[in-house]
C-alpha cells in the first residue's frame, strides 16, 4: 500500500478512510470527555471553548512540527527556501503529515488558555477529564496508518501465513518487484493505547479524588499518568519503524549531529516522562524528607534512561541487535515507569473527593 486509501469520491470532493478514522479520534476524544464530566465540576462552558481550542491548536502545531523537521517535503513542492513553503504548508494537505506530540501539545496548551480565561479554576483538573479520551484519539489516530501503508516494522514477517496480512502486515515491494510482509506497528501502537486507555480510566475512577500532600497538586495527576503511559508505549514503537522521522534542524544545523538516532516523537515522549519523574520526585522530598529511598529513585531513573538510549536506539541501530536491544529498551522504560507511580503513592494519602 503506497498511497491512501480513498473512501468517498464524490465529484471533486475526496475523502480518505485515515480521515475518517482521525475524525472518529477526535469524536471519540469528545464524547468521552463529556462522559466523564461531571455538573459539579468547573463551568460547563470551559468545554464549549476547551474543545475548538484543542482542535485548532493541535492541527497547528502537529503540522508546524512535521513542516520544521521535515521542510524538504514542502520545499519540493512549493519551492526551496525556510519559510518558501510556510502558508501552503497550512493550507494545502496533499503534501507532508502530522506529527503526534503536536496534538497532545495542543490539548496542553489549550487547557491551559481555558483556566488562564478563567472558564475553569483549573487547567490540571481540565486535563483529568480529557485523559481517558486522549488514548482513545491517539489510539485511532494511529490506526488511521493502516490506509496509507506507513509505520512500518524492519523485519520482515516469514512463515506464519496467516499474519502477512493487514492488520498484522503491510505487504512492501522493493525496487526489484520483490514483496515482503512488514509488521505493522501502527496496529500494535492502537492495541497498546487501547490498554492505555483502560489504566487511565482505573486510574481516573479511583484516585482522580485523591487528596495530595503539600506541596503536589491534586488536580493534574490522571493527565500526568496518560503521559507516562504515552511516552513509553511511543519510544518503543517509535524506535520499531523503518520510516522513523529523524530530527533535522533547519537552522541548528550543529545540533543534527547528536540526533541520528532519534525521532522528535520520542524526544518528545522522553520529555513528558522526565517531567513526571521529577515533578513527583520534587513534591516527594518536600513532602516526606530526603531518605535512601529518594537516592536510589533517581539512580534508578538515570540508569533506566541510559538503558533505553544505549541497549535501545544507540546499539540497535549502530549493532543491530535487535531482540536484546528491545528487551533492555522495554525493561528500562517499564522501571522509569514504576519509579513515577511509586513516587506518586508517596505524596497521596487516600483517595477522598475534593470536588
Amino acid at each position: 500500500m503506497n498511497g491512501n486509501t480513498v473512501a468517498i469520491y464524490f465529484n471533486d470532493l475526496v475523502i480518505y478512510w485515515s480521515s475518517i478514522l482521525i475524525f472518529c479520534g477526535a469524536l471519540a476524544f469528545i464524547t468521552m470527555t463529556l462522559a466523564l464530566w461531571k455538573p459539579k465540576n468547573p463551568r460547563s462552558a470551559a468545554l464549549g471553548f476547551f474543545f475548538p481550542l484543542a482542535i485548532l491548536l493541535s492541527f497547528f502545531l502537529s503540522r508546524f512540527l512535521h513542516w520544521y523537521f521535515n521542510m524538504e517535503q514542502y520545499s519540493s513542492s512549493f519551492g526551496a527556501g525556510a519559510f518558501s513553503s510556510f502558508s501552503a504548508a497550512f493550507t494545502r494537505f496533499s503534501i507532508g503529515s502530522y506529527c503526534l506530540p503536536g496534538v497532545i501539545l495542543g490539548i496542553w496548551l489549550a487547557a491551559w488558555i481555558v483556566s488562564l480565561l478563567g472558564f475553569c479554576t483549573s487547567a490540571g483538573r481540565l486535563l483529568d477529564f480529557t485523559a481517558p479520551g486522549a488514548c482513545l484519539l491517539i489510539a485511532l489516530i494511529r490506526l488511521s496508518a493502516l490506509f496509507n501503508g506507513s509505520f512500518i516494522g524492519k523485519r520482515p514477517v516469514t512463515g506464519v501465513s496467516f499474519l502477512q496480512r493487514l492488520p498484522f502486515c503491510v505487504a512492501v515491494t522493493d525496487s526489484a518487484g520483490n514483496v515482503s510482509y512488514r509488521p505493522a506497528i501502527f496496529f500494535l501502537e492502537f492495541i497498546l493505547m487501547i490498554a492505555a486507555f483502560f489504566i487511565v480510566l482505573y486510574f481516573f475512577y479511583n484516585h482522580r479524588t485523591a487528596r495530595m500532600y503539600y506541596p503536589c497538586k491534586s488536580a493534574g495527576n490522571v493527565w500526568r499518568m496518560f503521559l507516562v503511559c504515552y511516552a513509553v508505549i511511543e519510544i518503543i514503537t517509535d524506535s520499531l519503524r523503518t520510516d522513523k522521522p529523524l530530527l533535522h534542524f533547519t537552522f541548528l544545523t550543529k545540533l543534527n549531529a547528536y540526533s541520528a538516532f532519534l525521532s522528535l516523537a520520542q524526544v518528545t515522549a522522553l520529555a513528558f516522562l522526565l517531567y513526571v519523574f521529577f515533578y513527583y520526585y520534587v513534591c516527594s522530598i518536600r513532602t516526606n524528607g530526603f531518605n535512601w529511598k529518594h537516592a536510589l529513585a533517581i539512580l534508578l531513573f538515570l540508569a533506566s534512561i541510559a538503558g533505553f538510549g544505549y541497549f535501545g536506539e544507540y546499539s540497535i541501530q549502530r549493532y543491530g541487535r535487535m531482540l536484546s536491544g528491545y528487551i533492555c529498551m522495554t525493561v528500562s522504560l517499564l522501571i522509569s515507569a514504576i519509579l513515577c507511580r511509586l513516587l506518586y503513592n508517596s505524596c497521596a494519602p487516600e483517595p477522598e473527593y475534593y470536588d
